[in-house]
């Protein structure tokens, strides 16, 4: 029973140190592809299955993946990517907030100025306030 007690706790060792390998091992190159897409398609809707496609791989395996990878889902992924450029071009200019948010990808202003407040901590507007105030 003591044998059959340490086997099984070898294997569990052996398993745990083949897991902890797969993890730091060097994430396969469809996926950086993946994620050249959506910086290449930033203002397009991506759908997995169109992404998975681009890649060659299955889009339940790329979202596992790319979860594992990144910490986040592929549409919150392209979401903090849309909502990063659209900052950028608040910054940016004295365009209508409105047509960055429709250019971002958003259906609507009062859906992109949640979404940005959640991600940013302040409005679209407040934000370019901040960021075009000149200091004194």
């Amino acid at each position: 029973m003591a044998a059959e007690g340490f086997a099984l706790e070898l294997l569990a060792a052996t398993t745990r140190e083949a897991t902890v390998e797969r993890q730091v091992a060097r994430p396969p190159r469809w996926l950086a592809s993946a994620e050249e897409f959506l910086r290449a398609r930033i203002c397009e809707p991506v759908r997995l299955r169109e992404l998975a496609d681009a890649v060659g791989v299955n889009p339940a395996h790329l979202a596992r993946v790319f979860r594992a990878r990144y910490g986040t889902s592929v549409g919150e992924y392209g979401r903090r990517l849309r909502l990063d450029w659209a900052a950028a071009e608040i910054v940016r200019g004295d365009r209508p907030i409105v047509e960055i948010a429709t250019e971002a990808g958003f259906a609507d202003q009062s859906h992109f100025t949640r979404l940005f407040k959640r991600y940013v901590g302040t409005t679209p507007g407040r934000y370019r306030e901040e960021a075009t105030r000149v200091p004194r």
